[in-house]
């Protein structure tokens, strides 16, 4: 127990945590401020988070320039997603739309994978893109569902998670800080909500970042990857049925899963973690077709 309260000590004083949590405030801020020049609530959360985190990681450690061209396309296809959920024209060949939007998506995820350091986690860049598009995806989804105010605390729950899961977490200090605003920026009064683009631009960094920090344990990796798989299955399920899932219950799962994971992580070092993290993973994707189509019916669309 000394062990780790010696380590949330030193979290909270490290200088990439102290970042994070400084300029996720003035995000906040900005983003408290262009919501209330509207009618609705603010929908850049994913994006100024995400932008938050680059911006951060950026001031406190060196970083190849190539990863936010990746981020970057990865915005560029969330982009075409939000103007194909706002078209309201698919109907019917809304699954075939978002079908190829997701696999627009798994491509640019795979260019940010191609980054990675392939020795001994080969499996990492077949992964990868599984994550950045099934979370990004779920944290779209829990943004437009009945319950968006839980998608902030259920991302700081899982960034959390990560932190705990990766030995080695300089490269991670900037999300963790960054998470406390963000994670309260979707609860009342400010209750941001994410577009498809922020979505993907925030799995993405995320993603890079759990390697980078995880990579002297690969194994470890999976495990904080997989502390993502519950937001596309939950996201997922509150959009095909909506209204019949409580907040308070969904973030309860999220947390007792991250506990698992983290628990899991922690005591073993094998290839299992990977196997049940993919299959955790991969399991959304119908679920994301389903709900996607659901989204693009113009009799469920909602703004």
């Amino acid at each position: 127990m000394q062990d780790e309260i010696g380590a949330v000590v030193d979290l909270l004083s490290h200088p990439g945590f102290l970042t994070g949590v400084g300029i996720g405030l003035v995000a906040a801020a900005l983003l408290l401020a262009a919501g209330l020049g509207t009618s609705g609530a603010p929908r850049g959360w994913g994006l100024a988070f995400a932008l938050t985190v680059g911006l951060g990681v950026s001031i406190q450690f060196d970083v190849d320039p190539v990863v936010y061209i990746f981020v970057g396309a990865l915005v560029l296809v969330g982009l075409a997603g939000d103007l194909i959920v706002r078209s309201r024209r698919y109907g019917s060949a809304s699954a075939p739309a978002m079908i190829g939007y997701w696999l627009a998506a798994l491509v640019a995820a795979f260019g940010l994978a191609s980054l990675l350091s392939l020795e001994e986690v080969g499996w990492a860049p077949w992964m990868l893109p599984v994550v950045v598009a099934g979370s990004g995806a779920g944290i779209w989804l829990l943004s437009r569902s009945d319950i968006s105010e839980t998608v902030g605390p259920m991302v700081a729950v899982s960034v959390a998670g990560m932190w705990v899961t990766v030995p080695e977490t300089d490269a991670i200090t900037v999300l963790v800080g960054a998470a406390i605003p963000f994670g309260l920026a979707t609860l009342p009064p400010l209750r941001a909500r994410a577009w498809v683009a922020g979505s993907l631009a925030l799995s993405g960094a995320t993603a890079w970042l759990v390697f980078v920090a995880g990579e002297p344990r690969p194994w470890t990796i999976a495990a904080a990857w997989a502390t993502l798989a519950t937001l596309p299955i939950l996201g997922a399920l509150v959009t095909i049925r909506p209204g019949s899932y409580n907040r308070y219950l969904v973030f309860g799962i999220h947390v007792v899963y991250v506990l698992v994971i983290t628990r899991v992580a922690d005591i073993t070092d094998s290839p299992i973690v990977v196997a049940a993290s993919t299959l955790l993973l991969a399991v959304s994707v119908a679920l994301l077709t389903i709900a996607s189509q659901r989204l693009l019916d113009p009799a469920q669309l909602t703004s």
